[in-house]
């Protein structure tokens, strides 16, 4: 019975290790596929904000420029 339960721990032992290997290789998978994810969330994002200071940049240029032309065609009068 005690050689039964040497070899029942040893497996165990084993399997237990198999297994922390195994979540460990997993989670490093997982990090690395989620970090690569993060990065092009960021990415994207960095675009759409860039894209729409342009956005409010041209938007105040015109009115900028509409300003200047009335205040000059006011000037004329």
């Amino acid at each position: 019975m005690s050689q039964f339960m040497e070899e029942l721990k040893s497996a165990m032992n084993e399997h237990m290790d198999l297994m922390s290997d195994l979540v460990e290789k997993f989670s490093g998978e997982l990090r690395v596929g989620l970090q690569s994810a993060v990065d092009n969330f960021l990415g994207f994002f960095h675009v759409n904000m860039l894209f729409s200071l342009c956005q409010i940049m041209v938007k105040w240029k015109r009115a900028e420029l509409k300003h200047k032309a009335r205040a000059a065609r006011n000037k004329q009068e």
